[in-house]
């Protein structure tokens, strides 16, 4: 084919093609580029991005970019800032030694204050000046906009935390603190944010030894109407809960004291019918009346040799009990088989073994019986669904043969069972087990871990 007849045939396809797009056949796509998309569908997508691309990032690549991240309010809806990584590393070393420039932080918010809705700081230290007074200034300056608010290991003064006051929006508030004497009366200062709905204090770095650095007893005082309250790792602190204040929380959906010892609980507590959660750690057993509270789906406690309460818990989920004392009667186990939604047990007692009352309990998922002065399991039900099992620091001196029924495992623990003997027999039993992904078979002297992986 020659070169005339080649070009002939091209300017026919191109008329014929023409003549398609004259007739609404086939339309051409016309190219766009970022510079179409509008303003607001940027913006969303900026919103998306991690907090420190939003702040050092999207300024950077252009004049426009740069305008919308004030312009668009909502972009800084959620907001965080390390003092860690905004401190300038003056020698060198690798250690956090400089200053933060606090006038520029403050300027920096300011241009954004109206769309912050929630804010996390995180590694700041607000007790001396200048940081008290600019943190305060911060504070009420994103007071009409801020719902929720996270501090992280700052480390606060009796000063910094009247600054919190001014956040009469604020919806939640979570405190996450060091390990240092806190005054009790600066946290029950926070009672004065009467629309929160969830507080949430934690010392995160106790230890637990249950000693408090703050003096006891004393009275819970956060009488807002709260549907989360959690006040973890305060120790011994005899914490009284009034009956007004269950009153106030007949919303609540969580209750978690965790590390932080109770006196006692009145019988008020069975006003929180939608309670869904409890964690708690009380000086005597508790009410009766907790039985009311038929849509708990999670338990956790502890000297509590009595579980008569639990009658009625039908919805129940999760249980977890640390007793230090056998139980008072038969009848209390016996309530405890009736629990049968049941899928996670954590169950610490002197006993010595797994009571036959419990081996019903098919919908287990998930059975801690760890530091049981355990040597044997009884066979039952409650191995057939089994995904998790915590034998670690009983007295086992062979795998117990009744694992055969629990052929669901994926986790398995049989760590510091210092007499554990892993046979033949043994071995080929949990090598059956086609679900299982990780075996800890830990001795004290050897401190070995075993993997085995079914691909």
């Amino acid at each position: 084919m020659d070169r005339r007849s080649t070009k002939q045939k091209a300017n026919g396809l191109h008329r014929q093609r023409e003549k398609k797009l004259a007739g609404g056949d086939e339309r051409p796509e016309p190219a766009v580029g970022v510079e179409a998309i509008p303003d607001a569908v940027l913006a969303d997508i900026f919103e998306l991005l991690p907090f420190e691309e939003r702040r050092d990032t999207v300024p950077l690549v252009c004049k426009w970019w740069s305008r919308l991240t004030v312009s668009e309010p909502h972009i800084w809806k959620h907001c965080r800032w390390d003092g860690q990584e905004r401190r300038e590393d003056d020698d060198n070393s690798g250690e956090m030694s400089g200053t933060i420039d606090w006038p520029r932080v403050v300027e920096w918010f300011i241009a954004r204050a109206e769309g912050v809705q929630t804010l996390q700081v995180s590694n700041f230290e607000f007790r001396f000046s200048p940081e008290v007074p600019t943190f305060s200034v911060l504070l009420a300056l994103l007071c009409p906009s801020l719902r929720e608010l996270r501090l992280v290991r700052c480390k606060m003064g009796r000063d910094s935390w009247m600054g919190l006051l001014c956040l009469q929006g604020l919806r939640r508030l979570d405190l996450l603190l060091n390990d240092r004497l806190m005054s009790w009366r600066s946290i029950s200062h926070l009672s004065r944010l009467t629309n929160l709905d969830a507080l949430h204090i934690e010392y995160v770095n106790r230890t637990f030894e249950y000693e408090s650095d703050i003096p006891g007893p004393i009275t819970v005082p956060f009488a807002q109407k709260l549907t989360t309250l959690r006040l973890k790792n305060f120790g011994d602190l005899k914490a009284i809960v009034p009956s007004w204040c269950f009153e106030k929380w007949r919303g609540m959906e969580m209750l978690d004291l965790c590390g932080t010892e109770v006196m006692s609980l009145t019988e008020s507590i069975s006003v929180l019918t939608n309670l869904a959660e409890l964690h708690v750690w009380t000086q005597s057993k508790l009410p009766t009346e907790i039985s009311r509270l038929t849509n708990l789906r999670m338990l956790s406690t502890r000297d509590t040799p009595s579980l008569g309460a639990l009658c009625g818990m039908s919805r129940l989920r999760e249980l977890e009990f640390n007793l230090n004392r056998a139980f008072e009667s038969v009848e209390d186990l016996q309530v405890m088989s009736g629990l049968a939604m049941l899928t996670s047990l954590k169950f610490k007692w002197p006993g010595g073994y797994f009571p036959q009352e419990l081996t019903g309990l098919s919908a287990l998922r998930y059975l801690d019986l760890s530091d049981d002065s355990l040597s044997d399991l009884p066979s039952g039900p409650y191995l057939d669904n089994l995904t998790e099992l915590d034998l670690s620091w009983n007295g086992f001196s062979q795998v117990p043969g009744v694992l055969w029924r629990a052929s669901n495992l994926v986790r398995l623990s049989l760590a510091y069972n210092d007499e554990l003997e892993l046979g033949e027999l043994a071995v080929d039993a949990i090598l059956e087990m086609e679900d299982l992904l990780f075996l800890d078979i830990r001795w004290r002297r050897f401190h070995s871990v075993l993997l085995l992986m079914h691909v």
